[in-house]
């Protein structure tokens, strides 16, 4: 599969959780992408490639620590509907 370019990622965010969520794009060597996402009230992280899946989080702690994600989904549609479905209202 073709890697993901940070305009389709901007694209899919903005279908899926609104306009209004700024996006950060960080791209690695490889296709690899880390995505921050932030509502205003919350934040999300994933990091991901289209081959392998994206794995996400939504406010975690700083003080936590990053050791992985915990949720993870093979595509970053689901990804990011999962995240929709997990923010509180």
């Amino acid at each position: 599969m073709a890697d993901i370019t940070e305009k389709q990622i901007r694209v899919r965010v903005a279908e899926i959780l609104g306009e209004g969520v700024h996006v950060a794009v960080e791209p690695h060597p490889g296709g690899a992408m880390s995505v921050t996402l932030d509502t205003g009230a919350h934040t999300a992280a994933l990091d991901g490639h289209p081959d392998s899946g994206w794995g996400w989080s939504v406010d975690q702690g700083e003080d936590e620590g990053f050791s992985g994600h915990a949720d993870t989904a093979p595509t970053l549609q689901a990804a990011l509907e999962l995240i929709r479905d997990s923010l509180p209202d």
